[in-house]
């Protein structure tokens, strides 16, 4: 009598290595996807608070300059001039020249007038008086008493402007003193006023410049005809890639703020 042979249970060793070998392709492919799609969201999120950094300060800036007042023989804006004979023709504060569409050689500054007061803790945006009532007042602002308020923003980066000690890289708001109506507020004495040892000198005495916008890589103006200002902002930032490591992205803002001093120079 012959005794029945057990039937032999579990895998075999190529089994097991096939199996660990499905398990590991599998592993690596599902990290690959996690890792993919977790660099996807840090680009998109890296993306939108770029936007957010360069869009708030440019919207801000274009929010105040809209706000500029001139009158008959004034400029409203002060700084950058009226730009209209065409590139390589006209030199920015730091002596450069001006190219149309190179932001790079833009002034990083601008000066205007407004009667609003923005330093001021009780100021509400929504009460900055509309370009209409300016306009059906025009005598208002012909008298010779009349005050306004002058302001400069800038882009602090310590290399060309150096005005805060304790901020960089970041855009700055200041009232002026000496805020009254006159024709000494022109081009060349605002290039005078830069070119002098402590500019921030004329900052009015017991207010201090408001910080706009931090961690902004850059910020220009040029003044674009007799309509507006051209505002861009950047901002740079290390996003992370699906590959491993960063990669250095910058994105632009771009805005064009209208201004009224057509109605008061025609």
């Amino acid at each position: 009598m012959s005794v029945p042979k057990r039937k032999r249970s579990g895998f075999t060793l190529i089994e097991v290595l096939v199996a660990s070998a499905v398990s590991v392709l599998l592993g690596l492919l599902v990290l690959q996807i996690f890792s993919q799609s977790r660099a996807s969201i840090d680009q998109a999120t890296g993306r939108i608070e770029m936007l957010q950094t360069a869009r708030i300060p440019a919207e801000r800036i274009a929010f105040y300059l809209s706000s500029s007042v001139g009158i008959p023989g004034e400029e409203s804006i002060l700084y950058p001039t009226t730009h209209e004979a065409g590139n390589g023709t006209k030199s920015n504060h730091f002596g450069g020249v001006i190219y149309d569409d190179d932001p790079k050689t833009w002034d990083r500054l601008v000066v205007f007038r407004t009667t609003e007061d923005f330093m001021d803790a009780s100021f509400k945006p929504d009460s900055i008086m509309d370009i209409n009532d300016i306009r059906n007042n025009l005598e208002t602002w012909e008298r010779d008493d009349q005050r306004l308020t002058e302001y400069v923003i800038w882009y602090e980066d310590d290399t060309v402007i150096n005005w805060l000690p304790n901020a960089s890289n970041c855009i700055a708001i200041a009232r002026l003193n000496n805020s009254a109506v006159s024709a000494e507020r022109d081009e060349d004495w605002v290039k005078n006023w830069l070119a002098g040892p402590n500019p921030n000198t004329f900052f009015t005495g017991g207010i201090q410049p408001r910080i706009l916008a931090q961690r902004v890589t850059d910020a220009r103006f040029r003044r674009k005809l007799q309509s507006g200002v051209e505002v861009t902002v950047q901002v740079t930032k290390d996003i992370r890639q699906a590959v491993g490591g960063s990669q250095t992205k910058t994105f632009q803002y771009d805005i064009t703020a209208p201004i009224p001093t057509n109605y008061f120079n025609s």
